[in-house]
């Protein structure tokens, strides 16, 4: 599978690709075997510049987390924005992302005031710090403030599990004894994108012992991760935003949980069979409000859709063959 995979790299890099296509091919699939490949500056990317003119002094993009309708912005929240960033391949060096992480820290350590309206609930001082950790966590995994807030949802996951399988009894209690957040029901829980984000970032020699019953728990679930909400288990049909969203669900689970990846084996198999005669894959239109795409300057030029749908594609399977 492995030498299909690089196959199929090869031939779209012989049609001179974007650079963020180039070098998420090369980065992603071709550098775990030894290919090597010429790489260009991400910067030549015309996403990477719109993410700098965008990106305020401050190093923000506005918001943290919830959208303000009223402005018309190209990046919705700065969490967002660093997805973007991130996915597209800018190093944690580059001053994009360095002046992000900067502005992080600050507002996770409260030297400044969080962006966004507060919630009226005991979840807020909870969620803030999630989302902050998780979203600084894409960028600098080892930063203190990070491995803070992790140590606190991996107490929180191990509680969950401490039968072998996950109970929601047992994750109230935890929350009840170390947050004081009611989570019945809400973002909190543990199936939550940016709970498992931060989790699956400690890096560790072994998996977690909760890491496989975690996995099944997360397929066996009728709306998927959090914030992704899509099943795992079932094909996400042919709308672009519900595939991506199917995808990001994929990635997560492959680069945050490994050892449970078998668990998966049968959306795998899904992904291999929309693949089209070609090699490629194709789910369509560009998804709207997507961190992940478009990778390529432009759609409309001949195959650059196709490029981008079968990088991400491609990725994931590397990630899970590999």
């Amino acid at each position: 599978m492995i030498d299909l995979i690089q196959e199929t790299a090869l031939k779209i890099l012989r049609q001179s690709p974007d650079v963020v296509v180039r070098n998420k091919l090369k980065f992603e699939i071709l550098d775990q075997q030894g290919i090597g490949q010429e790489v260009f500056s991400i910067d030549a990317s015309q996403h990477v510049k719109t993410l700098a003119d965008e990106q305020h002094d401050d190093g923000s993009w506005g918001r943290f987390h919830s959208q303000d309708s009223r402005r018309k912005q190209k990046f919705p929240t700065t969490e967002f924005a660093v997805q973007r960033a991130v996915h597209l391949g800018i190093d944690h060096a580059h001053p994009i992302l360095a002046k992000a992480a900067s502005y992080i820290e600050k507002v996770l350590d409260q030297s400044i005031p969080f962006p966004d309206p507060p919630e009226s609930n005991n979840r807020w001082e909870t969620g803030k710090r999630l989302f902050l950790a998780s979203t600084l966590s894409l960028i600098l995994p080892d930063h203190p403030l990070v491995t803070r807030e992790r140590s606190l949802w991996l107490d929180i996951a191990s509680r969950a599990f401490q039968s072998g399988e996950y109970c929601l009894e047992d994750e109230i209690a935890a929350h009840a004894e170390l947050t004081g957040a009611s989570i019945k029901h809400s973002y909190l829980t543990l199936r939550g994108k940016y709970q498992l984000n931060l989790i699956g970032t400690h890096r560790r020699k072994s998996a977690f012992p909760f890491e496989k019953p975690l996995v099944t728990w997360l397929w066996e679930q009728s709306e998927g991760i959090g914030y992704f909400t899509v099943p795992l288990n079932l094909p996400p049909g042919n709308k672009p935003e519900a595939v991506d969203r199917w995808l990001a669900s994929l990635d997560l689970i492959l680069t945050r949980f490994p050892v449970g990846a078998q668990q998966i084996q049968p959306a795998i198999q899904s992904l291999l069979e929309q693949q089209s005669n070609d090699g490629c894959w194709d789910f369509g239109p560009c998804p709207r409000s997507s961190p992940f795409l478009p990778l390529s300057e432009n759609w409309r030029k001949p195959n650059h859709r196709k490029f981008d749908w079968t990088t991400r594609a491609l990725c994931i399977l590397a990630r899970y063959y590999c």
